[in-house]
């Protein structure tokens, strides 16, 4: 949300934000910089050590903003081969619809919906973490098969780019392991808060903006 503030108030229009960091491609952090920026451009799970390969990318960084999806997929060229990467692109203009497309399917949830199937982006054994949960996923998991094809064709407009080989490399575990898709079939590379009872971070996940046009 601050970082939402800080772009609105800059003054400025932002083609896009390129978030070369771990975890950051999440709904809730997309929804949040839906006013602020065009295009959220990240990973919904850990990001190779080395980072974004900025020689291929550079003049991707320049390009018009409807060809700026060209980030995610010469940084996913790269890493191909190598440690492994997943990558996704989200259209902002596009939350609003997902939202209004998902909030009255979560409402049909119990308060602690599943997660057994559901893919993440989190070693399974780091239980004291928050879980990253793919959204496609989960709501595959959670809906019939018609709702579910429904609410894919406004993801599909949502998140238009993915990218993403059958593993990445993790070092949360303390040591190198690589995490496989598990849920090719569904995954949206766009990651969701799933509460968990008894989580302390559930009373942070309701200060999101997302979770409040949850509610509504």
């Amino acid at each position: 949300s601050t970082l939402a503030n800080v772009l609105q108030k800059s003054g400025m229009t932002w083609d896009y934000v390129f978030f070369d960091a771990c975890f950051m491609q999440c709904v809730e952090v997309a929804y949040e910089l839906r006013h602020a920026t065009a295009w959220c451009i990240g990973s919904p799970a850990e990001i190779p050590g080395n980072g974004a390969p900025y020689t291929a990318i550079m003049a991707d960084l320049f390009r018009p903003a409807d060809e700026v999806w060209h980030i995610a997929e010469d940084y996913y060229k790269e890493y191909i081969n190598d440690t492994g990467v997943v990558l996704s692109v989200v259209r902002t203009s596009e939350m609003e619809a997902l939202a209004k497309a998902t909030a009255p399917l979560l409402t049909t949830l119990p308060q602690y919906p599943t997660t057994s199937g559901v893919q993440r982006y989190n070693p399974a054994n780091q239980a004291w973490k928050p879980a990253y949960y793919d959204m496609g996923s989960a709501m595959a998991k959670w809906q019939t098969e018609a709702d579910y094809q429904t609410w894919r064709q406004t993801l599909e407009r949502a998140v238009p780019y993915r990218f993403a080989t059958d593993y990445w490399l993790s070092t949360m575990t303390g040591r190198s392991t690589y995490p496989e898709v598990t849920d090719p079939g569904h995954i949206a590379a766009l990651s969701m808060y799933i509460p968990v009872a008894g989580h302390a971070m559930n009373e942070y996940y309701m200060q999101a903006a997302w979770w409040k046009r949850m509610r509504e």
